[in-house]
């Protein structure tokens, strides 16, 4: 009932706890976790974070959470990360409900520690974005990089969420309060009927804002100049290698083969033929000396042998 109710009826659900606990089955558990060995053999120790949400709020208070991480996967919005990307809330789309996962736990201690306003914050946006939408509306636009930097010459992919009978055809987008707009093509999501993407190519900064044809829904956001905040730029580099080399992606390639030139293998016949020469001296040398010796025995034996 549970899964036709979250399928068929736009349900959205939110599953809490330990990922080493025995899950409610494939649809309700679509996660891969990394970085839970602790957690499988029951010593997970908690570690305290600070939270981005989804939607570009940063919250300044720390929660604690489960030391596992969710592992990113093609159909998953993440809602919440830690300052080095690893997501820790996430939901995927099951038919036209959501499942949403979240590795925080103790959250009621934002209010008792006197900051209510985090604990609404996150419970609000996180519950929001898995709710079931209204029968009827203009639908709301979203950015699919939430609240990180957006910089001339770099795709901005652009999410529209509304009702399945209401997802636009097209959209347009350009400098707010310009009188030209770029017309942008949206592509309905083939696993969420409710939902339809576009990307948009901004050509220079400040403020852009994308809506949808009829005009009912709109968005806007900033766009930095390609060359601005080199340091995020920079930081954003090494959080990426830094994933890349714990999740062993970035193996070395395989050596190249050392180019031999025609004098370099004259060279190495000539020292071989060289080395074979010294090594038949030598033997020889031996054998002869070993041959003597033998001889010197034998002449020794026999005249001890005429003496008697």
């Amino acid at each position: 009932a549970l899964e036709d109710a979250v399928r068929d009826r736009s349900l959205g659900l939110l599953l809490v706890g330990e990922t080493a606990a025995p899950g409610p089955g494939p649809f309700f558990a679509p996660w891969t976790f990394a970085g839970d060995e602790r957690s499988a053999a029951g010593d997970d120790e908690p570690r305290l974070v600070r939270l981005r949400l989804a939607g570009g709020m940063d919250l300044a208070e720390p929660v604690a959470t489960l030391s596992a991480e969710i592992v990113p996967a093609p159909l998953m919005r993440w809602l919440a990360r830690d300052p080095q990307g690893r997501v820790l809330c996430a939901a995927m789309r099951r038919g036209h409900g959501w499942v949403a996962r979240s590795l925080l736990i103790d959250t009621w201690r934002w209010p008792q520690g006197g900051h209510p306003e985090i604990f609404g914050a996150y419970w609000s946006e996180t519950l929001s974005a898995i709710a079931r939408p209204p029968a009827a509306g203009p639908g709301r636009w979203s950015l699919e990089k939430g609240g990180a930097p957006l910089f001339v010459g770099e795709a901005i992919q652009l999410a529209w969420v509304g009702a399945p009978e209401a997802v636009p055809a097209t959209a347009l987008a350009g400098l707010r309060g310009a009188s030209a707009a770029i017309p942008l093509n949206c592509a309905r999501d083939p696993a969420e009927p409710a939902r339809a993407e576009a990307i948009y190519w901004p050509a220079q900064p400040g403020w852009h804002e994308v809506r949808s044809a009829d005009g009912k829904a709109s968005l806007a956001f900033y766009v930095q100049a390609a060359g601005a905040l080199p340091a995020w730029r920079a930081e954003r580099r090494r959080i990426a290698t830094a994933r890349l080399v714990a999740t062993g992606t970035n193996a070395a390639p395989a050596a190249a083969p050392v180019a031999t030139s025609p004098d370099s293998a004259r060279t190495a016949a000539w020292m071989a033929w060289v080395a074979w020469s010294v090594f038949l001296l030598g033997a020889g040398i031996l054998w002869s000396e070993q041959r003597d010796s033998s001889r010197q025995d034998l002449a020794g034996l026999e005249s001890s042998a005429r003496l008697r």
